[in-house]
This record gives C-alpha cells, structure tokens and sequence, in this order.
C-alpha cells in the first residue's frame, strides 16, 4: 500500500524554515551564552555592562522571550555593528555557524589572569610594561570616574619618568596610588591588573625586526563582581 507523506500544519516546510527570520528566543539564548561566556563574563557583569537585571539575563538564557531594547542592551554589549542584529530577520542560524563564530572570536582574542591591584603592584607594573589598556567593565559614576581618570594620569605619569624616583619616591608613589585605590573601593569599585607582551613591526619597513613591549591592562570592576581573568583582542592599539 502506498502512503504520501504530508506536512504537519503546525511544522514549517523546508521551504519555509530557510526563510529569514527573528532570531528565535532558544536561538538567542545560545547566543548570549556562547559570547558571554568567551568573554569571561558572569551574568552578573554582563547585567552590569548592559544596564540589565540579573534576572532579565537569566530570562534571556533560559530562551524566554525578550523586548526589543532587551536585546538592543545585548547587542551593544557584545559590540554588534547593527544594535538591531537581534531584531531584524536573519537567515537560519546553523550550528556549524555558531561554531565557525566561536572559533572566530577565540582566534581573535586571548585571555589573561587578573590580580587585585595595590599601590606595590601599581608601582611594579609601571616599572616592568611600556604601554597600557585603561577599560572599566561598567558604567563608572561621575564621581568614580574623576577618581580612576585621575589614578590613570598618575600612572603614566610615573611610568615614563619612574627612572627619576629614588627608592624613597617610590614609596609615596606606592601610598598614592593606595590612597587612590581606597578611594574607589569606598564608592563600591576595585582595580584589577593584567600584564602581557606583544611584538611590534613598523607597518613601513617589513624587514625591521620587531620589538618586544609590555602591555599592561587595568580594569574597573564593581566591587565583589570581580573576574579571575579578562579576554581582549590580540590585535591591539595602546598607549605608549
């Protein structure tokens, strides 16, 4: 006997099922796990970077549905050329395709571990790098902000004249910069430090040799929201 097979009314041909379309709330999901979690990020700081509550994260990763300025928060946070990529039809997303941008965003960065700063590791850090990353992870108040603009001028100020300070120097510079750290931690915010070295090529002259340069990274973080390593990109641009 001869069957036909006929689709199920509630089941979307194949036709249909590569049409464009909104970005599902279990496809978005995966989404924000995936590029959360190569970042390094909590849910916690991801609500922090994107203005959002724990609780709407939470929402978001369990695949319940979401607004339109919910995932407008997201995109920015994760730094999407489009704020509405999740908000506007897309071809289906294959899984092969979420891989092949895992892989890529790997490709592209690297992860450092991250201490707590303090005036003696400031001080070290100054003395052993020779361009830095300033970054908070968060909205920074006004007031927490004019405290970490002025530690960061303090910083580089002391790296590039630190061969000019006696041993004694450095022990003001040390108790500045505690001071300074105090400061922030009253207003509910910590530092925490990240060190690595990069080459450097003259993009004029390609046979040069390159140079080896230490980079060091400190980073603004809510106070008790604190990660053990950060992600950045290997290609980077700092200041001297």
């Amino acid at each position: 006997m001869k069957t036909t097979a006929e689709s199920h009314p509630d089941q979307p041909t194949a036709e249909a099922a590569n049409e464009p379309h909104v970005i599902s709330p279990s496809q978005l999901a995966l989404l924000v796990v995936i590029m959360r979690q190569g970042r390094k990020w909590s849910q916690e700081q991801l609500a922090e970077i994107t203005g959002l509550t724990v609780r709407t994260i939470q929402r978001v990763e369990r695949g319940e549905p979401s607004s339109v300025d919910t995932r407008r928060a997201l995109a920015r946070a994760f730094e999407a050329n489009d704020i509405d990529c999740f908000n506007k039809p897309h071809k289906p997303i294959t899984a092969a395709e979420v891989q092949a941008a895992k892989d890529k965003f790997e490709l592209e960065h690297i992860t450092l571990s991250v201490q707590p700063a303090t005036g003696r590791r400031l001080v070290e850090l100054a003395e052993s790098v020779s361009a830095d990353m300033f970054d908070a992870a968060a909205d920074l108040p006004q007031e927490a902000a004019q405290v970490f603009a002025a530690l960061t001028d303090y910083w580089r100020d002391y790296r590039e004249a630190k061969e000019l300070f006696t041993e004694v120097d450095k022990l003001e510079v040390r108790s500045e910069f505690q001071s300074r750290l105090d400061e922030l931690e009253r207003m509910k915010f910590s530092l925490r430090l990240a060190q690595r070295v990069v080459y450097i090529k003259s993009a004029g002259d390609p046979d040069a040799k390159p140079i080896r340069c230490g980079v060091g990274y400190i980073v603004a973080f809510p106070l008790g929201k604190e990660p053990d390593e950060i992600v950045t990109a290997r290609v980077v641009q700092f200041n001297f």
